[in-house]
């Protein structure tokens, strides 16, 4: 999340510098591009929380076989608890199974899991929230072997 201190009009400027100097924390005077869908009263001076990470936090990892990598996932828009995650062969028809990966909670809106798979191939993690999956990321494993799930 990252937080602001709103201001709605030039004439509370001076009461948005105090809360902003008591904080620590820059100045938004008005709305923008961020916080235009968030509901919140748009007259009086406050700190907003605005969400800014979603999903796995890049596109792809790769990593040696039998070892264990360490993935991080965040979303600033929901409980990461509600959801769970699934590694499956990559390819394969989105909704069928694939291997649950346990999850550690952070904090409400983190979590993190290891991954260690046993074979070399590409697999696709998922996030998976009220049975429809979010978002996804390759992970490549690579070993001795051929580069493909056996």
């Amino acid at each position: 999340m990252h937080r602001v201190v709103y201001c709605p009009a030039s004439k509370t400027t001076d009461d948005a510098i105090g809360l902003a100097t008591q904080w620590g924390l820059p100045i938004q005077h008005g709305d923008s591009e961020r916080t235009e869908s968030m509901d919140f009263d748009r007259e009086t001076v406050q700190i907003l929380s605005i969400p800014i990470d979603k999903g796995f936090g890049f596109d792809e990892i790769e990593f040696a076989i039998n070892r264990p990598v360490q993935i991080k996932y965040s979303n600033d828009w929901s409980d990461v608890s509600e959801y769970s995650f699934v590694l499956r062969p990559y390819g394969v028809k989105v909704g069928k199974p694939g291997w649950s990966v346990p999850a550690m909670l952070m904090d409400l809106h983190r979590a993190v899991m290891n991954i260690a798979v046993s074979h070399p191939g590409k697999y696709e993690l998922v996030s998976v929230l009220d049975k429809v999956e979010r978002e996804s990321m390759i992970v490549i494993a690579h070993g001795p072997e051929v580069d493909e799930v056996q």
